[in-house]
């Protein structure tokens, strides 16, 4: 299912989970954030989405009705090298290695994710550091970027080919950060 069938310039995100209510929610953010988004509710539709539909990015549930999420990974990295963001309750750290070892995506921190969702929800658009540090950490730390700078850098190492030239997160000198919508 295409939510922006008009404009074919956005970056497409395959969002696979089994849970509606998850991929209506994460759906209306993605779309808001200026993402053409694709469905899939289980592995094969996965599958036969991301051959269809050549996505930017997938986010994966692991916990899928006809197939694991590793098995997904498995069989994608058979013929594409798309980015893949792993979304799990799964708490066991072997299944975390396995999907990472299948071709997962690296793991974040749960302010790095935040970080990386306030960013997409606002893609092309800058955000002051004020503006991020006030979302993600809240009032006590406006005047501490330093704790932004080193959480971007971190997240650049995670998410960029190359962190000293970003090609995602951009820096806009004085202002803030941007996560770049054109590519």
């Amino acid at each position: 299912m295409d939510s922006s069938a008009n404009n074919t310039n956005l970056p497409r995100i395959l969002l696979v989970d089994d849970e509606t209510a998850i991929r209506r929610f994460l759906k209306t953010v993605l779309a808001s954030g200026e993402f053409r988004v694709h469905e899939a509710e289980n592995g094969s539709l996965a599958l036969a989405a991301a051959a269809a539909n050549r996505p930017d990015l997938i986010l994966l549930d692991l916990g899928l009705p006809d197939m694991d999420g590793v098995e997904v990974i498995k069989r994608l990295r058979e013929w594409s090298k798309v980015p893949i963001i792993v979304l799990s309750v799964r708490e066991r750290e072997d299944d975390k290695v396995r999907a990472l070892d299948a071709g997962g995506e690296v793991q974040l921190t749960p302010t790095e994710y935040d970080l990386l969702r306030l960013l997409a929800t606002h893609a092309g658009r800058v955000l002051t550091h004020r503006q991020i540090l006030g979302r993600i950490w809240g009032a006590a730390y406006l005047e501490q970027p330093h704790v932004l700078r080193v959480n971007i850098s971190n997240l650049r190492h995670k998410i960029e080919k190359d962190s000293s030239r970003p090609r995602y997160i951009l820096t806009e000198a004085g202002v803030g950060y941007r996560l770049r919508a054109d590519y």
